[in-house]
């Protein structure tokens, strides 16, 4: 029984230093325009903050930070800093990744039940979203081959837009 407990707590140890080991690797804003794929370029990323050039086009109370896992493939946290509620749902929302060459790949969700169970990120709170990684196994290449990630949650009568790009 003690070993048995024993091999549990090291698992639940190991476990969990695992998934606070993950990195970031792409940082984003909401944007209000399609102009803001040119004007949101990150600067400096330094201990966890981002320096980044801004316009009118970007929503910085709309942020966002995404990761490169082996598994499930891809992870994304938006968090709402405005002051009104962002509608999201499974069926609507809206996620593609644009490579360096201008291909552009839907992201699969990982399934419903992972899928966040509220329908609105509330101000102040942050969600996350997982999706299944577009070149396959392995967390390389979605780090290196992609130019920009665009999430589009809401629905189409109130969508918000957030652009995503690598951080340096």
């Amino acid at each position: 029984m003690r070993v048995c407990l024993s091999f549990i707590m090291l698992f639940v140890v190991l476990f969990t230093g695992c998934v606070t080991l993950t990195e970031n690797h792409f940082y984003g804003v909401g944007i209000k325009s399609l102009q803001a794929l040119i004007d949101f370029r990150i600067d400096s990323y330094s201990e966890g903050k981002v320096k980044y050039g801004s316009a009118k086009s970007i929503n910085d109370d709309i942020h966002a930070w995404a990761s490169a896992d082996v598994d499930p493939g891809l992870t994304i946290k938006i968090t709402n800093n405005t002051d009104n509620p962002i509608f999201t749902n499974y069926f609507t929302d809206g996620f593609a990744i644009t490579t360096k060459d201008g291909k552009v790949y839907q992201l699969e969700k990982v399934g419903i039940l992972e899928y966040p169970s509220k329908s609105y990120i509330n101000p102040g709170d942050t969600f996350r979203y997982q999706f299944k990684n577009p070149f396959g196994y392995g967390s390389q290449r979605l780090e290196t081959e992609t130019a920009w990630i665009v999430c589009e949650i809401g629905t189409v009568n109130e969508r918000v837009t957030i652009i995503l790009k690598p951080l340096p």
